[in-house]
């Protein structure tokens, strides 16, 4: 391993790749990342999400939730299930319905089953994989808390590290999840137009 220092920044040239899996390092975050996201150990992946992330998915569902309690509580009987059948989220090969997360509170749980949608096609994790990288090559630390990220697959990557002092990324998930949050929101809006329109 060599160490170059340039002005602030410091680069890390790992040649031969990491194997380190420690999430208090950059390198061994991103490999449990890659490890987890191989294996299908969404519990783990979701972990290693950033908080800015999660509170994404988190406003998601919320989000999501008040739809659903307006639909069940506001909309006529006849309409209700199509309603909530049309906040499917549809992908190449499956389709994420929000009857599957009704009954489940905890986030992570949500996440797994959104997740087992999401790759659900065979070739989805390995081109996911491939997108995302293997193992690090090297890393440059852009001060104390963020490191971006160059694996030998040739990607870029950054990582956050958080107030538990654990590297977490955006990577995958990030701007999904920030557009999830904008068409909840709009299904908000269009719900609540709907009520009124019913009500007249």
């Amino acid at each position: 391993m060599r160490i170059l220092f340039l002005g602030s920044m410091v680069i890390l040239n790992l040649s031969c790749g990491s194997t380190n899996v420690d999430p208090a390092t950059p390198d061994g975050a991103h490999n449990k990342f890659v490890h987890a996201f191989g294996d299908k150990d969404y519990q783990t992946v979701y972990e290693l999400l950033t908080s800015d992330t999660k509170a994404d998915f988190h406003a998601y569902l919320k989000t999501t939730r008040e739809v659903v309690s307006i639909i069940r509580s506001e909309y006529p009987d006849a309409l209700k299930e199509q309603a909530i059948d049309n906040l499917s989220i549809p992908f190449k090969q499956d389709t994420f319905t929000y009857r599957e997360i009704e009954s489940s509170a905890a986030e992570n749980d949500v996440f797994k089953i959104l997740c087992s949608h999401m790759f659900a096609s065979k070739d989805e994790t390995p081109s996911m994989m491939q997108k995302f990288g293997t193992r690090v090559q090297s890393i440059e630390l852009e001060g104390p808390n963020q490191a971006t990220i160059q694996t030998l697959a040739g990607e870029t990557l950054v990582y956050v590290r958080e107030s538990d002092q654990l590297w977490r990324t955006s990577e995958i998930f990030g701007i999904n999840f920030k557009n999830l949050v904008l068409v909840s929101r709009q299904n908000l809006e269009i719900t609540k137009r709907n009520v009124d329109i019913f009500s007249k």
